[in-house]
């Protein structure tokens, strides 16, 4: 059983891992989170959208980061 806290991006013109699959996993996942990017550069939009993952991965990181003085 997975514990951590869980993020799956999909991207939405992946063709080789389906956003399907991010959103089953996320879903099944007890702590799990989905974001769905767009991207025309299908599966290499992980490679290539580096901006655009960097923010959703920092938003998702600090918001999950423990609130001070807790």
């Amino acid at each position: 059983m997975i514990k951590a806290n869980t993020l799956a991006i999909g991207i939405s013109t992946d063709h080789l891992f389906l956003v399907e699959e991010q959103k089953f996993l996320a879903n099944n996942v007890k702590n799990g989170t989905y974001v769905e990017l767009d991207s025309i550069y299908g599966h290499d939009g992980f490679l290539i959208e580096v901006e655009k993952i960097t923010e959703v991965v920092m938003e998702f990181y600090n918001s999950k980061l423990p609130e001070k003085g807790a």
